[in-house]
């Protein structure tokens, strides 16, 4: 039983790491973004981000 317990506490550790290492590497996607970072608890705020007025103009054609 102890072995099994093992096992599983070490799977458990390199699967939690494979999927932080999963999330930070595709942080950059805008859906990624909105949906799942920004809605971690105290890290949330840090993956908003917010546009300056002054670079949302478009210019006519």
């Amino acid at each position: 039983m102890l072995i099994l317990f093992d096992s599983g506490a070490k799977s458990a550790a390199f699967g939690g790491a494979a999927g932080v290492a999963v999330l930070l590497y595709v942080s950059g996607i805008p859906r990624v973004k909105t949906d799942i970072l920004q809605k971690v608890p105290f890290l949330g705020k840090y993956f908003i981000t917010e546009v300056h007025p002054a670079d949302n103009y478009m210019q006519p054609f």
